[in-house]
């Protein structure tokens, strides 16, 4: 029987997910609006080390250390045991952590900006924009690290609905600037410069959210000592390891084809990797709160309860990605010469096809992830992902030469594939839950249903492929209207959907919830 606790905490869960969705949907929304914008607005070689730009700073972003995942986790520890003694500890001394890696990140971003050109085969005329846009984007990453802690706190706290309120704000911010800088041809330099300014504003924003829901929070110098930093440490360093491995897999790619092929080829690539990117990242939004609710459940010794998570979340998310992953697969052809034209639907549908073969397994082990990160279990993980990431590097730069940008995206597909099914096996067995039966619980439902959307957008593609935007988004729509009550009906099965539906239609009539016996019981 569902306790009352148990029900709230299930009811906040799907809150928080909810809310971070749809945050992230609004990121997803104006990326769809600006990138084409970007593209033919910079050209494809600006567009090219733009991208090039990014994958450097995601690797100076790895000066976060995996601090940030540790200040997640232990505020949601404190905070769930009140305490706010050790809590300020640790944001206090993750602050004067991130303050000395932030100047560090940015020695080195100055150090590199000059001999840029030298290695990554960037046009002459190119040479200064480049140049200055990674000094720029180094001191945003320098006081963003010190700032991001208070993201992190909101995250612990499971605010997440402000959160996304509050990032929801700043994109609405970022939209009127970037076209205007776009129109102005402000180039590199002038778009560096906008996101510099929207990004210290969205921090600050955040640091007042976090003060505002713990009044105790204070920072202090008087609350950091050696203890707390090796306590961050012995967590942070595993999670670092991993973070090291996810930028090494999927921030690598840029740096191998312009050194290679030249920039022109990374804008290619990239489109295509990107519409795989925020599949992934729509996911992760949501799966992201399933970290402080593991380290809560695991704080009270509810074991089981982590168990329902893994099987449960991972059938949810199945269930949402599988279509999106069909529809990346059979529709991302056409969904590319409409959105950025037919050259480009060439040129980045294959590297689009590749990368979204491994996509469902890897969006159902990242509820597998967050319950390592939730239980402290990082040191097997982080290992295995930093071999994946070796493994990527070495295919990628082994296959980009005879085979080009699709080489370089078969050598990242393979390693994810493995490495996913070894994530996989390793979070059962430390659940104690027979693999056979995880599949049979949390795989095998989603994927039959979804074979059956598959195979009508075969069959439209083949005999009718959309040539408009209206016919794409009917063909979408139609799988989708077909897809979802099947999927509904398979998961809660014929009895409780109709009790639900009832339910549901009882409330939207204002009538009493009390609804016959037998309904009940059915529920």
């Amino acid at each position: 029987m569902m306790t009352a606790s148990t029900s709230s905490g299930k009811r906040n869960l799907l809150v928080n997910a909810a809310a971070n969705w749809l945050g992230f949907a609004a990121q997803m929304a104006v990326a769809f609006v600006l990138s084409p914008l970007f593209v033919h607005g910079l050209g494809a070689a600006r567009y090219g080390i733009w991208s090039l730009v990014e994958s450097i700073l995601a690797y100076l972003g790895m000066f976060d250390l995996g601090v940030a995942a540790s200040v997640v986790r232990y505020v949601a520890r404190f905070e769930a045991v009140h305490d706010h003694d050790r809590l300020n500890r640790i944001v206090s001394t993750s602050v004067c952590i991130f303050a000395v890696c932030g100047v560090l990140a940015l020695a080195i971003a100055l150090t590199i900006a000059f001999p840029l050109a030298v290695f990554l085969n960037i046009p002459a005329d190119l040479v200064v924009e480049a140049r200055w846009m990674l000094v720029l984007l180094g001191i945003n990453l320098a006081i963003g690290l010190p700032l991001n802690v208070f993201s992190c706190v909101l995250d612990g706290l499971g605010r997440y609905p402000a959160k996304s309120a509050l990032r929801t704000g700043s994109l609405v911010l970022r939209l009127p600037v970037f076209l205007l800088v776009l129109n102005n041809n402000g180039g590199l330099i002038g778009l560096a410069c906008a996101i510099t300014a929207c990004n210290l504003v969205e921090y600050l924003s955040l640091a007042v959210a976090a003060h505002h829901f713990l009044a105790g929070l204070h920072f202090s110098m008087r609350f950091v000592d050696r203890e707390t930093f090796r306590m961050i440490r012995g967590y942070s360093l595993h999670a670092f390891l991993a973070m090291l491995a996810g930028r090494m897999s999927f921030q690598t790619d840029a740096l191998v084809i312009g050194a290679f092929l030249g920039p022109e080829w990374i804008a290619y690539f990239m489109i295509g990797s990107r519409l795989v990117e925020y599949a992934k990242n729509s996911l992760r939004a949501v799966t992201t709160v399933l970290t402080p609710a593991v380290s809560s459940l695991e704080a009270r010794g509810d074991h089981a309860g982590i168990r329902a998570v893994l099987i449960n979340s991972t059938r949810y998310v199945l269930w949402i990605i599988l279509p999106i992953q069909a529809g990346l697969l059979l529709l991302g052809k056409p969904f590319l010469a409409l959105w950025m034209g037919p050259d480009y639907a060439r040129l980045s549908y294959p590297t689009l096809a590749i990368l979204a073969v491994p996509l469902g397994l890897a969006l159902s082990q990242s509820v597998s992830a967050r319950i390592l990160y939730g239980t402290g279990r990082l040191r097997w993980f982080a290992r295995l992902v930093l071999a994946e990431a070796v493994a990527n590097v070495l295919l990628s730069i082994l296959l980009v030469r005879p085979y080009g940008i699709e080489g370089d995206a078969v050598g990242t597909a393979i390693p994810n594939v493995l490495s996913n099914l070894l994530v996989a096996a390793y979070v059962c067995r430390l659940l104690e839950v027979s693999f056979a039966r995880y599949l049979w619980l949390a795989m095998l439902k989603p994927v039959c249903v979804a074979s059956l959307l598959a195979a009508g957008w075969v069959a439209v593609v083949l005999t009718n492929p959309p040539t408009t935007w209206l016919g794409l988004l009917l063909t979408g729509a139609a799988g989708l209207a077909f897809y979802a009550p099947i999927a509904f009906l398979v998961e809660y099965g014929p009895r409780k959907s109709l009790a639900l539906l009832r339910r549901y239609t009882a409330k939207r009539r204002e009538l009493p919830a009390n609804p016959p016996a037998e309904l009940r019981a059915s529920a």
